[in-house]
């Protein structure tokens, strides 16, 4: 079992407390910016057929992205 050093994170997890903080969310889908959230705010938008690379993202760097195909 891995345990990290304490007070490293993940990018997911400082992604997870930007959002927590109240810190800009900002989203993008195949590398262009959908909308931004800030906080637990959900962002929402339409899905659109096809496989789509979605990325959100802080100021400070922090990053997720995901692969999905919506059919």
């Amino acid at each position: 079992m891995h345990h990290p050093h304490v007070g490293s994170q993940t990018k997911e997890e400082r992604l997870w407390y930007g959002a927590l903080s109240g810190e800009s969310i900002y989203w993008f889908r195949d590398d262009a910016l959908e909308g931004t959230s800030t906080g637990l705010n959900p962002f929402f938008r339409k899905p659109e057929r096809g496989t789509h690379r979605f990325t959100c993202s802080t100021l400070a760097g922090a990053a997720a992205s995901v692969l999905v195909t919506i059919e």
